[in-house]
Parts: C-alpha cells; structure tokens; sequence
C-alpha cells in the first residue's frame, strides 16, 4: 500500500464541512514511547497487530515526511519563546516531537481492529505528537502561547479542529474558556465549527491539547497532536503514563517489562480498595504538581530526580511511590540504552574485523602478485644475461674464424 500526504504540509484553505471529532480522553497517549504486545489479552492483539504490521510500516513511511514537516514548523515557530542560558526567562522549557513506530501503530490499530486508513486516522489521531513542555505557566505565558497558534491558524500554517483544555481543579487550570476564545474565533475563520471543551480531569491532570489537520491524502485524513504542559506535569505524566497502561493490561516496551511487578497488585481482580486508592493517589500527585511554583531554568537542568507526592501510609504496598516508579522507569531507560549502545560497538566492531580480514587478504594477495612478479623480472633477467653471453660467444668465435 503506498499512502502519499501532498507535500504542501501547512497551506490551509478555509473548509466549511469539517467533521467533528468525538473522542474520549479517559487519559493521555505517551509522547515518548512506543508500545509492544504483552499482558493479557496479548494472544489476539498479537493476531490482529500481525494483521496490520504492513499498515503500520506504509503508515509510519507516508506520515515521516509530514512529520519531519510538523517538527520543523512547531520548532522554528516557538524557538523564539524557548529558554535559554542567554535568554532563561522565556517560557518554553522543551519543544518535543514524535512519530509512533511501526510496530506502535500497529499493535494500536490491531487493538481496535482497524482495517483500513480511513478507520485508523480516525480512532488513532496522535500518530505524529508534538509536546510544548514550559518552565513558566503563568497566564500570560499561557496568552502568549495560544496567540501564537492564533496567528499561525490565521496565516495558513497550521488548522486546528479541536481544543481541550484538562484541569484537576477549576482554580488550577492553566485557562478559562474565555481566554481559549480568541483562538477559537481564529481556528473558526479557517475551518468552520470546531469542538472546544475545557473540563476537569478525573486524575487531575492538567494539559491543553491541539488536535492539528492534514490536508487530505488519497487515502484520507491525518492529524496531530499537541499538548502543552508544565514541566511538573509532563515529568508525573511521564511515570503515570506508563502505570496506567500496565495496570490496564495495555501493550507497553519491551525496556518496560520489569516494571510490570510493581503494579501486578493493580491489575489483580477483587483488589478494587488498593485500586481506588491509587486512583486517588494518582489525583492527588498531579494536583500536588501542579500547585509548585514555577521554577528558574538553571532549576530545571540541575533536576537529577523529581519530587513527586509520597505515597500515603494507607496504601501499604510501598512500590506503588511514584518516586520509587520513576527510578526504576529510569533505570528501565539506561540498561535498554546500553544494550542498544553495545549492540551498535558490537556491530561496528564486527564490520571493523572483517575490514581488517578483507584489507589482510588483499594485502596477502598484493604480496604474493608482488612476489610473482619479482620471480618473473628475476627470470628475465637471468634469461637477458644468458642471451647476452652467447651472443658474445658467437661474436668471439666469428672472430676467430
């Protein structure tokens, strides 16, 4: 199958008929990782995913060029607000941006039993994802932010067809719906009606998410996701994330698996008390979160590790700490970016061997032509003397006669 997104990535036209898109956040997908198979379940989504491994391979290639394409255009538009060490007062900590790798999509299509391009841009909208991460979540960074996007969707660079804003607490949402309005009126403009929500989160999370449109390919819709976060939030969402995918039996890395013990207590049957304590742990993390003050760059890049809310002593299993997660996340992290650093010396060393084999051959080779060579020059010569001799013994023998 060989999907095509036509090359003019971020030239918009106005478009009056532009469906809504319905979907259900219960939580966030990752920004940063892909997922695998595993767990229960793991049989038939294994099937299914195996189904739609072409899908997923002929879909990251066609949206790669337009990922490349987003990453280029959220990076050169908000570098400018990104803090620095000559400018460490600006609002944006991070600019990220990912695009999920075959195998991802297709273990998530293979999920949900897609069967087509169609039905997977539609139910799997943050295939390509884009994370502004800010040091500075005041409400004037905020404004400054969306009046960005405002100005992009009124220049054409980018259609937005829906915005959300997510809350754990009214007062501690980063805006009011007032406040997304003139972003609304802009995308509007564009590309008629879109769906605004601003609600609260069951987790308390707080973010605002973008979903960002495609021009249309022969094969049909594609879209994007940003989110826009504190750097408090994506450094909880981070651990969170990950789990709420093993204690939802969800397909997560290989790199990941060890973590799966931690949290075999959630994924137990009957165990709803530990569960709902969690849940209410988890709310509470990501409302403590956010309630920290904004802190200085400097702050940040010193960070080793996070300071997440303690786990309650009504919660007796004591691995469930986010603190405690997000150490073994990390270390996770570092054995699977070893092994893959080892590989690659193995591999390089493997073709620097066989370098040295093919130069020693030739060389070998080189040497005994060189040698054959001299045998046969010695021969010539040989024979050169010889000829000269009896040459002169023919002369002599003239002259005596």
């Amino acid at each position: 199958m060989n999907l095509t997104i036509t090359p003019n990535l971020f030239n918009f036209k106005r478009q009056t008929n532009t469906p809504l898109i319905n979907n259900n956040y219960s939580n966030l997908k990752p920004l940063e990782r892909d997922t695998v198979s595993f767990g229960v379940g793991a049989k038939q989504l294994k099937n299914e995913a195996r189904l739609s491994k072409q899908m997923g391979m002929d879909v990251n290639k066609t949206l790669a060029k337009a990922f490349q394409m987003f990453q280029k255009k959220l990076e050169s538009a908000f570098n400018a607000m990104k803090a620095t060490d000559n400018y460490p007062d600006r609002p944006i900590y991070k600019i990220k941006a990912r695009i999920k790798s075959p195998e991802s999509i297709a273990e998530k299509g293979g999920a949900r039993e897609v069967k087509n391009y169609t039905e997977l841009s539609q139910q799997i909208q943050d295939i390509i994802g884009g994370r502004l991460i800010l040091r500075d979540t005041s409400k004037q960074s905020i404004e400054t932010i969306l009046k960005k996007f405002e100005d992009m969707v009124l220049k054409g660079e980018l259609s937005i067809i829906e915005i959300e804003n997510f809350y754990g607490d009214p007062r501690l949402s980063y805006v009011t719906p007032k406040q997304l309005q003139p972003l609304k009126k802009a995308c509007e403009k564009m590309v008629g009606p879109i769906r605004v929500v601003s609600e609260e989160h069951p987790m308390g999370y707080n973010a605002i998410h973008l979903t960002i449109k495609f021009p249309p390919s022969k094969y049909g819709e594609s879209y994007a996701e940003i989110q826009i976060m504190g750097a408090d939030i994506a450094e909880l969402k981070d651990v969170e994330d990950l789990t709420y995918k093993i204690r939802c039996s969800k397909p997560i890395q290989k790199k990941y698996m060890s973590m799966m013990k931690y949290l075999k207590p959630l994924q137990e049957e009957g165990n709803d008390v530990l569960k709902n304590a969690f849940k209410e742990y988890t709310r509470n993390a990501y409302l403590h979160q956010r309630k920290r003050k904004n802190v200085t760059l400097k702050e940040l890049q010193n960070r080793t590790e996070p300071d997440f809310l303690p786990l309650p002593w009504i919660i007796p299993n004591r691995e469930l700490d986010f603190n405690f997660l997000y150490k073994k996340m990390k270390e996770c992290e570092e054995i699977a970016a070893k092994a893959a650093k080892d590989a690659k010396n193995s591999g390089a060393t493997k073709v620097s061997k066989a370098s040295r084999t093919s130069r020693n051959k030739n060389s070998e080779a080189a040497g005994k032509e060189a040698g054959n060579k001299k045998i046969e020059n010695k021969a010539k010569a040989e024979g050169n003397i010889v000829n000269n001799g009896t040459n002169n013994l023919l002369e002599n023998m003239d002259e005596i006669i």
